[in-house]
């Protein structure tokens, strides 16, 4: 008899850990970042999380591409006239903020009209 209890409890488990993840929309966590050039010069090696989205110029904007990493702020790193530059807000502390959730987003990266700081906006879509 406790074995049969214990049998039906383990198939309701196992049914129900299928059941909740046959309802979960493919794709629904992943993370995809595009990035928009808003300064005035060629932004170089810009990197998000493991991606390197390679040189993007003045007023131009990239593909989406996904971000196998958690991403917790909008952050990126890049070079400029060969010196490497961080832009966005890091983070620090534990813990860290919860990560971004699944879905489309765009980092707008700026500059400062006066002083040599980069910042990073970002938007879901």
């Amino acid at each position: 008899m406790r074995k049969l209890l214990l049998s039906l409890l383990l198939l309701t488990f196992i049914i129900a850990c299928r059941r909740e993840a046959a309802t979960e929309t493919p794709g629904t966590k992943e993370v995809w970042i595009r990035i928009k050039n808003t300064t005035t010069g060629d932004l170089n090696n810009i990197l998000v999380g493991d991606v390197n989205y390679g040189t993007v110029v003045p007023g131009s904007i990239t593909e989406y591409k996904l971000i196998s990493v958690p991403v917790y702020t909008p952050w990126c790193q890049f070079k400029v006239a060969g010196h490497i530059v961080y832009a966005g807000n890091g983070i620090c502390g534990s813990p860290p903020p919860p990560s971004f959730e699944g879905g489309y987003y765009t980092y707008r990266i700026t500059e400062s009209p006066t002083l040599p700081v980069y910042g990073v906006e970002m938007t879901k879509q």
